[in-house]
């Protein structure tokens, strides 16, 4: 091998003299880039561009607003029942409400149409801070007085809260089941909706031509079924279709789901009792 004569040796290579530059060789030695990096745990989701943090569902968010929304959801449905059902066992037991009742039935026409109308106004204003909350309550008050007059005409209160239990404790479930199921229950929709239409036009019927407890038994455990997949149905959409801003719209679907369910029961029970 040959090999050549250099005269003169290779030339010293040192760093820039230009200070203002960084040397990026080592990452240790720049604080720039030691200051950078990811944020701190406890800060990941308030980094996160809003795009990020909410999709077009709640299914899609993040977990942190998943859990928010379904909190909040849970929170106001639980302040509606206690709300509905302290109400309603005040108005049958007290006696001056019973008194009041009996001399003036057609004030039982106030809930009734009240709820329509406080309905119609909190869906209106559901995204508008604090008005659909106000409107929210006066719909649970409204129902809450329907129910009262519905339990009052009960004078054996034990099946009252045995349909209430029963109910509770078969909306739970439900609603348990729902979030573990990888099934899409959308396709429910047009027989839930065929049911609701039979249920309305039988219910129309009755008032009308009284039904016998046996045919009432009957229209009970219709109702169950029928009121039973609306939860399926209405929780899964809630969580599948739904952004986390609707939570007034979602809150009002399971209330009144669970009034519908637990209606159907308290029938059941009442022409058992009958029978």
């Amino acid at each position: 091998m040959s090999t050549e004569n250099y005269t003169q040796p290779p030339p010293n290579y040192s760093p820039p003299k230009d200070t203002k530059h960084k040397n990026y060789n080592s990452i240790s030695e720049n604080d720039h880039i030691e200051s950078a990096g990811p944020s701190q745990a406890n800060d990941t989701l308030n980094d996160l561009p809003d795009d990020f943090k909410y999709g077009a569902t709640i299914s899609e968010c993040v977990k942190e607003v998943r859990m928010s929304s379904v909190r909040k959801i849970y929170t106001i449905l639980s302040l509606q029942l206690l709300a509905t059902f302290g109400v309603g066992f005040w108005v049958s037991y007290s006696q001056a409400m019973q008194t009041f009742i009996l001399k003036h039935p057609n004030s039982l026409f106030v809930p009734l149409i009240g709820s329509f109308v406080t309905l119609g106004l909190t869906y209106w204003k559901r995204h508008s801070h604090p008005i659909n909350m106000a409107l929210l309550s006066s719909f649970t008050a409204m129902e809450a007085l329907a129910i009262g007059a519905v339990i009052s005409t009960f004078e054996n209160k034990t099946i009252v809260l045995q349909a209430l239990f029963c109910t509770l404790i078969i909306f739970v479930g439900l609603t348990a089941f729902t979030f573990q199921s990888k099934y899409d229950f959308s396709g429910l929709a047009p027989f839930l909706s065929v049911g609701i239409f039979g249920m309305i036009g039988f219910g129309l019927v009755g008032l009308f031509v009284p039904f016998s407890s046996t045919v009432s038994l009957v229209y009970g455990i219709l109702g169950v079924a029928l009121f039973s997949l609306y939860v399926v149905f209405d929780t899964h959409q809630i969580f599948n279709r739904l952004s986390p801003d609707e939570y007034i719209l979602a809150s009002i679907s399971l209330y009144l789901d669970f009034l519908n369910l637990f209606l159907s029961i308290l029938r059941i029970f009442s022409s058992m009792d009958d029978n």
